[in-house]
């Protein structure tokens, strides 16, 4: 089954209020970080850099550069700025984090964990860091790994809904059902707005119908078919073009015996998107369940010309030919 889900973004330090002195560092410094409240991003890395051409090893101003580069998607020179404050100052535990975000961004996953883990042991208490590489872990699909570091997440910081939500997405891989639905329940009890809309997870779709929709998994994994296609049906309230959520809702509605409305939704979902072979490939199923086994064959057919490699495909219609032999 295909799951979806999302994470956080770099952190700035807590920035001292300084004078506003012009043409100084600490006024290049205020000017920076002001900008970058605006989402100037380009004006910050440039009040950024003034400040530290007067004062280069200015550790403040090189990780509000590292921040805006990486907010801007620069993730090179992102990372050359945390570079050089750890240099400078290596127990900074905040530019170890910032590095491993932009290292996770770039998708160098070894070198973020390391990262992460550094901030970690300089700050046992690090929620963000501890969630980081929990990202990483499901990255490597080590999903109690995953657990164990968005349970430390959670530890120090109890509201923190995107630790739920992903933490309830390692449960789903482990089949952990009732751990996973608790943890989609709690986030969206503590943020019904979540946008789950994160470019650091994996197979990401906008929207706070993924937490409807991965909830939904958990309850069809418990064979809770109602219940399942109402987070699903939520889910397509809430992004009508969300084909996975169609999908999974047809396959409840069949295993439910209801295969009118598991036909309806695999219609909508090729229709949607006509590439998509396991809605061909379920559509077809029903269809056989039904005893019409020339749709059902066709159907098939279609799956295995856009998925040569399909799992279920092939052997389903050498099912369904056998019926239609003399």
């Amino acid at each position: 089954m295909k799951l979806r889900f999302s994470s956080s973004f770099f952190v700035l330090c807590a920035f001292p209020v300084l004078a506003q002195t012009p043409e100084t560092a600490d006024a290049y410094f205020n000017r920076g970080k002001m900008y970058y409240a605006q989402k100037a991003y380009p004006e910050a890395i440039s009040a950024f850099t003034e400040a530290l051409n007067q004062d280069p090893e200015g550790i403040e101003a090189l990780n509000g550069r590292g921040n805006a580069y990486g907010a801007a998607g620069d993730y090179d020179r992102a990372i050359a700025d945390f570079t050089e404050l750890l240099r400078i100052e290596p127990a900074h535990s905040v530019a170890w984090y910032n590095r491993g975000v932009a290292y996770s961004r770039k998708g160098e996953y070894d070198k973020a964990s390391a990262d992460y883990t550094e901030a970690i042991r300089l700050n046992p208490g690090y929620s963000a860091a501890l969630y980081g590489r929990g990202i990483i872990w499901v990255y490597r699909e080590e999903y109690d790994r995953a657990v164990a570091d968005f349970t430390g997440s959670l530890r120090y910081n109890p509201k923190y809904v995107p630790a739920f939500m992903h933490r309830g997405f390692a449960y789903l891989h482990r089949e952990k059902y009732e751990q996973a639905l608790a943890d989609y329940t709690q986030g969206m009890k503590l943020n019904p707005q979540y946008l789950m809309a994160d470019p650091e997870g994996p197979r990401l779709s906008a929207g706070y119908a993924v937490a409807f929709y991965n909830r939904g998994l958990g309850y069809f994994g418990k064979k809770n078919y109602p219940r399942a296609i109402a987070d699903y049906t939520e889910a397509i309230k809430l992004n009508p073009g969300y084909v996975l959520a169609l999908n999974n809702r047809g396959l409840a509605y069949r295993n439910s015996g209801d295969y009118s409305r598991a036909i309806a939704d695999y219609n909508e979902a090729v229709r949607l998107d006509p590439e998509f072979a396991d809605a061909f490939n379920n559509r077809g199923y029903v269809y056989y369940l039904k005893g019409d086994y020339g749709k059902a064959i066709a159907d098939y057919d279609e799956a295995i010309r856009l998925n040569p490699d399909h799992p279920f495909a092939k052997e389903n219609r050498q099912l369904a030919a056998a019926k239609v032999q003399p």
